[in-house]
């Protein structure tokens, strides 16, 4: 009677191999289907045009040149990172902060009040603006000179100077002339004749 051997040794490290060319293959299958997302994922945010903002829409500028928006909006938009051309995060609406772009045209153009901007997805941004309304001008003496000036400012109802104006402007805008001499223009009213100033106006 013929005996059979069972090599339960080499039994065992085939089925390890197996286990171990398995766990290879889906680790590799993984990885590949991993970077195949992210490569997806980074064409559609910066490359692809399916989220990029095309369209910007303007409301409300009475005596703002919308150019002047433009000017300070564009640049940021067509801004590149690390100059890849085509990486452009404020271009792709999902990465577009609109609170660093507001910030920027108020401080830019302090003829504006408020500014709110909309996304409307996925191309499109809508800049609801308000600007200030003039209530008077503030006329100051040139740097280093105690005569009067023509260097005038309006100022509106929250007593914030912005823009140069003519020192006549009419009769309905109040005209104060500020006598004292300072090296640096002042961004408000004086708030220690601002009560005064608005009980005169209203």
């Amino acid at each position: 009677m013929r005996a059979v051997t069972i090599n339960n040794s080499s039994y065992k490290d085939n089925l390890a191999r197996q286990k171990r060319r398995r766990f290879f293959l889906k680790l590799t299958l993984g990885l590949l289907l991993t970077g195949g997302l992210c490569v997806s994922a980074a064409y559609i945010l910066f490359v692809s045009p399916l989220m990029q903002i095309d369209q910007v829409s303007i409301n409300s500028l009475k005596t703002v040149d919308a150019r002047l928006v433009h000017e300070i909006l564009d640049p940021m938009l067509d801004k590149n990172i690390m100059g890849i051309p085509h990486f452009k995060p404020y271009k792709n609406i999902v990465f577009f902060n609109t609170d660093i772009v507001r910030d920027k045209i108020l401080a830019q153009l302090p003829i504006i009040r408020s500014l709110d901007i909309k996304k409307e997805y996925f191309h499109k941004l809508v800049l609801d603006f308000e600007e200030r309304t003039p209530m008077g001008t503030w006329c100051l003496p040139d740097h280093g000179s105690t005569s009067l000036t023509t260097s005038c400012f309006y100022f509106d109802d929250d007593g914030i100077l912005w823009g140069r104006s003519l020192r006549s402007s009419g009769s309905l805008l109040l005209t104060i002339d500020d006598l004292r001499t300072s090296d640096e223009t002042p961004q408000t009213a004086d708030s220690a004749f601002w009560p005064e100033i608005k009980k005169t106006i209203n």
